[in-house]
């Protein structure tokens, strides 16, 4: 495997696995709504709004496939199960891209924050928020990937939830990008919060978001 990218690459590397590595074989499901309403993010269908930074960008979920593409020309090729993986990601319709709100234009790396829906059918009698978690990160390790993952961890959110989420950092000679993966489960679907960054002052930003979820 290669591990030459480019710190810029490196971003877009760490965003567009995440939004290939969640999807597994379930069924797919049609579009879920969801508005941008104030600065807010509103998903009524799920049950859930998350505020927006007002001077950062939001975009459709044409962004999705756009990463997908990116990952599959940047991750590389020497692992052929993975750029397997990320081409039949770009059929694949069972992840929903909700959101997307990044500091930078599109094609431009910064931090992020993006949103997916996965819709587990049956499979949601037996999973949580936990061994959701556990997979995802047992997947992102098998990937040969530069990336670590942590254990377990649990956010307090300002109106008193839980939130449990694990942190990734993706790293190469030149670059370190770091993620934390927050996810819930809405009845038949896990919803994934994933937010990527590489400062201090990010971080806190996107931490500040996602601490005011309410669902």
């Amino acid at each position: 495997m290669r591990y030459s990218m480019k710190p810029l690459h490196l971003f877009k590397a760490a965003i567009c696995l995440w939004v290939c590595i969640l999807s597994n074989s379930l069924q797919a499901q049609e579009g879920l709504p969801g508005i941008v309403d104030n600065n807010t993010y509103k998903n009524a269908y799920l049950g859930f709004m998350i505020p927006l930074h007002p001077d950062w960008l939001v975009q459709d979920g044409e962004v999705r496939k756009q990463l997908i593409d990116l990952g599959v020309e940047m991750i590389g090729t020497d692992n052929a199960a993975l750029e397997q993986a990320l081409k039949s990601a770009q059929q694949n319709q069972r992840i929903f891209n909700l959101l997307t709100l990044s500091k930078m234009p599109l094609g431009v790396p910064g931090p992020s924050l993006i949103i997916m829906a996965e819709y587990l059918g049956e499979a949601a009698s037996v999973m949580n928020d936990k061994n959701y978690l556990m997979a995802s990160r047992e997947m992102m390790h098998t990937s040969k990937l530069p990336v670590r993952c942590g254990g377990l961890m649990e956010k307090t959110l300002h109106n008193n939830t839980k939130l449990f989420y694990i942190e990734c950092k993706y790293t190469t000679d030149s670059a370190a990008i770091e993620q934390q993966l927050f996810v819930h489960i809405f009845g038949k679907f896990a919803v994934s919060f994933v937010i990527s960054y590489d400062n201090e002052e990010d971080k806190a930003i996107l931490e500040n978001l996602i601490s005011s979820l309410q669902y």
